[in-house]
């Protein structure tokens, strides 16, 4: 028999364990109720919001998650980061939708030519298209031969459908420009922004990435063999993050590598007040 530690620990799942754990709406809705949870849920609260009929059956879906999906603290049941990865996907609608967006004209010049430019989107990306010149590439290189288009590439840009819905062309073209999360349809919970105090040049991007010179993060990453500093690295770790309060300003990351997490609480000027692991 399993012992409860040996089943904390056993979080590794061929494809075909993990899709067989979730083919079920109970377990789905119980990532879902933990997703949206701001702390651990203790079992009588989760089983509450879910309105499930009895305890037993409930504790047998609920025991199927934890391990791989879900932890179980001494507060109650969170989900681990795999679990959030599955919520994303569902909320972002990587697998429930399939939006398409028309070439549209909008509001933005061609940064070759100044003419018009049109977005569309279709197969979760979004493409820039100039209506005049030939872009940054041979268009015809790079599209599908049976797409009737004539004019060239300006960009492209990976959206999930969440990103999509109710917008429109101008909307979908902001969403994909502004640091949208990669996830879904909301932004990044922290942005940094830089403005050069001699000239005009500014600049803006997720807040994380202003942490990757932090001594205690790259000691983390080097334990775990990964160099970020490396040309063409594959990132192989998870992050979260969670703004603490706005006044003063405070936030907390929280890195995962293995199952081994390491967190940097910072304040409005990205200065790390504490580590802990």
């Amino acid at each position: 028999m399993t012992s409860e530690a040996d089943k904390e620990n056993s979080t590794l799942l061929s494809p075909d364990e993990a899709f067989a754990v979730l083919g079920n709406e109970t377990r789905i809705q119980i990532l879902r109720v933990l997703g949206r949870a701001d702390a651990p849920l203790a079992f009588s609260e989760l089983y509450d919001r879910i309105e499930y009929d009895t305890t037993a059956n409930f504790n047998y879906h609920l025991d199927k998650l934890v391990g791989h999906f879900v932890r179980r603290t001494d507060e109650g049941y969170a989900l681990r980061q795999t679990g959030r990865r599955v919520v994303q996907a569902i909320l972002s609608g990587a697998v429930t939708d399939d939006p398409v967006v028309e070439a549209t004209e909008v509001d933005f010049p061609c940064r070759h030519c100044g003419a018009p430019v049109e977005v569309s989107y279709s197969r979760g990306e979004m493409r820039l298209s100039c209506t005049e010149c030939s872009g940054n590439v041979d268009i015809s290189a790079v599209r599908d031969v049976d797409e009737d288009v004539e004019y060239g590439n300006l960009a492209n840009s990976s959206l999930p459908p969440a990103g999509v819905q109710g917008r429109t062309a101008a909307g979908v073209f902001r969403t994909a420009a502004t640091q949208i999360c990669d996830q879904c349809d909301r932004h990044y919970a922290v942005l940094v922004h830089f403005r050069c105090t001699n000239c005009i040049y500014e600049e803006g991007f997720p807040a994380v990435m202003a942490l990757l010179n932090v001594p205690e993060l790259l000691t983390f990453v080097g334990e775990h063999g990964l160099n970020v500093t490396a040309d063409g690295i594959e990132w192989g770790w998870d992050f979260d993050e969670e703004i603490l309060s706005t006044d003063p300003f405070e936030t907390r990351f929280t890195f995962t590598i293995d199952g081994d997490s390491i967190t940097l609480t910072v304040d409005d000027g990205l200065n790390v007040g504490r580590v802990s692991r």
